[in-house]
């Protein structure tokens, strides 16, 4: 296969893939101005009347919401890098270094690589409030547009074993034959009294109603946003894959025909 077939073949696939995202950022869109923004007593209004219909354990309803997140039960959370009290937090750990391979003579040489090492977000619960009142909220996905609180770089000192340590985080490494340049950590948090817009799915199987993910392949959204901004966000995107996506079956076009007059 010539490289221009080659580079036909990856431009086309290229293509695929932006309109394939194109439709997400499409569906996104649709499914937000299809959805009608509820508060939270209506979507506890409904479920009561669910239950009272077919018995409780049987609601699901798409829901919108937009409030103020707040504790629930559990209380706040601290974050582990800072110790900034919240109520959702993600960390993550990306290790950087340098790799020593052969190219394709033989010849040794280095590159900097990075791997992350760590990346975790809180699970635990915590409230939507409105002026009509409070629903719980399950953060089943990671909340979009949260505060960044840390963003530093250590670099290595050079002992044997490698123990990463920042606040209360601590994770030790095995020893490598690669050369540890240093780690990156970075933090961040959704604090009490932020709004947010929250787009999923309300239950009551598990005893009390509670907005989480949606059945099938959507995901929940937290979103420190508001959904006008969500909605532009998304169209945007749209427009700019759409872009890609023709300009990637151009160049395929064009590859394939440089492919067949040359040869």
């Amino acid at each position: 296969m010539t490289p221009y077939l080659i580079g036909s073949a990856v431009a086309l696939a290229f293509a695929a893939y932006m309109f394939w995202e194109s439709r997400r950022s499409t569906d996104q869109v649709a499914r937000f101005v299809g959805t009608e923004t509820s508060t939270a007593a209506d979507v506890h209004a409904l479920a009561q009347a669910a239950a009272a219909a077919a018995g409780p354990g049987v609601f699901a309803h798409r829901v919108e919401l937009t409030g103020a997140a707040v504790p629930g039960r559990e209380g706040p959370l601290v974050s582990e890098f800072t110790d900034t009290e919240c109520l959702w937090y993600r960390h993550k750990v990306t290790h950087h270094y340098e790799e020593t391979y052969r190219n394709s003579d033989g010849d040794r040489r280095t590159r900097r690589k990075e791997d992350v090492i760590s990346d975790v977000s809180s699970k635990q619960p915590f409230l939507l409030r409105d002026d009509s009142g409070d629903i719980r909220l399950v953060p089943t996905a990671r909340v979009d547009h949260p505060r960044k609180v840390a963003s530093e770089f250590r670099q290595a000192d050079g002992g044997g074993g490698t123990t990463v340590e920042i606040g209360r985080f601590s994770l030790t490494l095995p020893t490598s034959g690669d050369r540890t340049i240093g780690y990156e950590y970075e933090e961040w948090v959704l604090t009490p009294g932020t709004r947010v817009f929250v787009s999923g799915e309300a239950f009551d199987d598990r005893g009390e109603l509670e907005v989480r993910g949606p059945k099938g392949p959507d995901k929940m959204l937290i979103s420190t946003r508001s959904e006008d901004e969500l909605l532009e966000h998304h169209r945007g995107e749209r427009l700019k894959q759409v872009g890609l996506a023709a300009a990637g079956l151009v160049g395929s076009i064009v590859l394939l025909v440089l492919a067949f007059v040359l040869g």
